[in-house]
């Protein structure tokens, strides 16, 4: 698709991986990237220019397999204003779904993967802090109890009471978050 060869996309997934910025999922033999975020990293870390000095690289900065295979996609041209207009326009390209990722994230549509891990690692501390407490609460009545089968029930209604409150908590938070 982006007319470069499998070794060179290859080899910028497992930098951006490397660095953090690109999360891969294994699927079988397969590998598998979001695309969109894929060519903002690249559009990000590529220098527009780059196309008309070294004309073995595209406008992605993704070395391309061999001269027949870029005449072959139409890539090479004998004016040097065609291989400029054509870097131009897949920078635009670039561009412009790099705006539109940060206009999704602007309108809370996406989310950074650090400020959702941030969000999770608070919510699993709730869930742990609440459910520590609960022997704490209940310790007294379940001494009391009569039997195990009580004791279940009383510790099966506290569970939920729980998971209750932090459910509307966690709702509460959503709508804090959407408001704002």
């Amino acid at each position: 698709m982006l007319g470069v060869s499998k070794q060179a996309i290859s080899k910028r997934v497992k930098a951006f991986e490397a660095d953090g910025v690109l999360e891969v999922r294994q699927v079988g033999r397969e590998r598998r990237v979001h695309a969109a975020k894929f060519l903002q990293l690249v559009g990000n870390a590529t220098d527009p220019a780059q196309g008309l000095r070294n004309p073995e690289v595209n406008v992605s900065g993704l070395a391309l397999e061999t001269k027949s295979a870029r005449e072959e996609q139409g890539i090479v041209k004998n004016s040097s204003q065609a291989s400029y207009n054509e870097a131009k326009a897949k920078r635009a390209v670039v561009e412009a779904e790099r705006a539109r990722l940060e206009y999704e994230e602007l309108i809370g549509n996406i989310v950074r993967k650090e400020d959702a891990d941030a969000r999770m690692f608070e919510n699993f501390r709730k869930v742990r802090d609440r459910l520590t407490g609960l022997p704490t609460v209940c310790a007294d009545a379940l001494a009391s109890a009569p039997d195990a089968r009580t004791i279940r029930t009383m510790l099966s209604d506290e569970i939920r009471k729980i998971l209750d409150g932090l459910a509307e908590e966690f709702d509460q938070a959503d709508t804090d978050d959407a408001g704002s």
